[in-house]
């Protein structure tokens, strides 16, 4: 995989040291961090860059495994649990796309805590400072982990069988809750000047669909975009999935509901920051929760079925992720594409803005289109303004839903883009193209015939400086 979509901005903030926000406003110097340094270890190698995803996952699938051990699991759970993870076909994207490292190393560092605390509550003396330093490392990657103190007093009860007893709450969680509330009172005031909380005015039907849809994705894990398009068939077939499992080991889980319910919990910590968009890569630390929870039941179910119910578990996940990989590669390939057609022709002469008339946005579901310019000039090409008319959802690489021919007069080139909206296609941005209506900037006149059509002019510039390109066969062309 190459360098694609966000990963470009990201490289390109770091490329002078080591802010302290993303290029989205985020509160995360741990994150930007791990980019600085491995830009400087080995510069602009991406299969370095992904390699660190792929052994950060593989560390979460281990750790995982003996997090299930320490709590009283069993060899076989705690093996298919971490199996389970490491195989989630929505890890894919925190493979593929280094953007997605903050997922990644947030979790892992949540589930290095965890093994920290259990061990300190062992004996109890003192703080748990490894699980509090773990806990505020994992914030500055990504602050969604916030709900760490209210996963260790679910799994500590679920350990323990117990009540907490005063001196944990006091000498434990209550540290972890005061960092916590440090962290986002005071921390991300001081140098965002927002404490981050406004999302939760939000709150309402839309997220418990969110909820729903994250669920579905974590028995039944087709991509997100599918889901999305038919989100009650899926959930009604994850349901379905899940209440065969929960009969068939009913015999071993009808006195669990303690511990059903805690890991239930957990999921619901997991999922609840992430509720504001459904993303595959928000997924990576619930599906943990999930995992455990399935393993069990396949574990738990009658001999006679277990192989059968396996496989066809199995057989899904495996074909989703080969789904996935196809969908990621051939996105990876159009961007590569993409980003070397535009840095030949930033050298173009006297080019200084370049126009593409139906800029690939997503392939195959894939996220393309990022901070172009940064990622020409990171590329060996001139530092050029790059802009779009129209940005596409494309079903692959080889789609551009031009339909020929365009016509190129003394003013410019005209052609007309139509991209009927489905899973996979549609046009992307603008957003707002009420039909019959026409949009003038001075680098393209849009006109927008239907929802999923519009007629595009792209004028020349009085100086020659602008260059105009279609994404066409899986490559740019040039218009003028």
């Amino acid at each position: 995989m190459p360098f694609i979509s966000d990963d470009w901005v990201n490289l390109a903030t770091v490329a002078g040291g080591v802010p302290l926000r993303t290029p989205f406003g985020y509160l995360r110097p741990l994150y930007l961090g791990s980019y600085w340094a491995e830009l400087r270890l080995w510069g602009m190698r991406p299969v370095a860059f992904h390699l660190t995803n792929v052994l950060l996952i593989a560390a979460c699938a281990a750790m995982l495994v003996v997090l299930v051990r320490k709590l009283g699991g069993d060899r076989g759970w705690a093996t298919a649990a971490g199996t389970l993870f490491a195989l989630h076909p929505y890890h894919v994207e925190n493979a593929a796309w280094i953007a997605a490292r903050a997922d990644v190393a947030s979790t892992a560092l949540v589930l290095l805590g965890l093994l920290a605390y259990e061990r300190w509550a062992r004996d109890g003396r003192g703080a748990p400072l490894g699980a509090i330093a773990a806990f505020e490392a994992a914030l500055l990657f990504k602050e969604s982990v916030v709900f760490f103190p209210a996963a260790v007093v679910v799994l500590r009860a679920l350990s323990t069988r117990s009540r907490l007893g005063r001196s944990e709450w006091l000498k434990g969680i209550l540290p972890l809750g005061l960092l916590a509330a440090v962290h986002f009172l005071v921390v991300r005031q001081v140098f965002l000047g927002d404490a981050g909380l406004r999302p939760l005015q939000t709150l309402g039907l839309t997220w418990l669909k969110r909820g729903a849809d994250f669920f579905t994705a974590a028995v039944l894990p087709i991509h997100a975009e599918r889901i999305e398009a038919r989100p009650a068939l899926f959930l009604a077939l994850a349901l379905a999935i899940v209440g065969v499992l929960v009969a068939l080991a009913w015999r071993h889980v009808s006195g669990r509901a303690y511990e059903a319910g805690a890991l239930v919990l957990l999921f619901a910590f997991g999922v609840a920051p992430s509720l504001l968009s459904f993303q595959e890569r928000y997924l990576f630390l619930p599906s943990a929760a999930s995992a455990v929870v399935l393993a069990y039941l396949l574990l738990r179910i009658p001999k006679r079925v277990a192989p059968i119910a396996s496989v066809v578990l199995l057989a899904v996940w495996l074909g989703s992720l080969a789904t996935h990989w196809h969908s990621w590669l051939e996105a990876g390939r159009a961007s590569e594409r993409l980003i070397r057609g535009l840095a030949e022709a930033s050298q173009r002469d006297g080019v200084s803005e370049i126009v593409v008339a139906n800029l690939p946005y997503r392939v195959a579901g894939a996220p393309l289109a990022g901070d172009l310019s940064a990622a020409v000039r990171l590329s060996g090409g001139r530092d050029v303004r790059v802009r779009w008319a129209t940005a596409l959802n494309l079903p692959d690489a080889s789609a551009s839903g031009i339909e020929p021919p365009w016509s190129d007069g003394p003013d410019g080139v005209r052609l007309r883009i139509r991209m009927p909206r489905g899973v996979f296609s549609g046009v992307f941005l603008p957003l707002d193209r009420p039909p019959g209506t026409t949009r003038t900037e001075d680098f393209a006149t849009l006109t927008f015939e239907t929802p999923d059509s519009v007629l595009v002019t792209l004028p020349r510039s009085g100086d020659g400086t602008r260059a105009a390109y279609a994404w066409h066969d899986g490559t740019l062309k040039p218009l003028f």
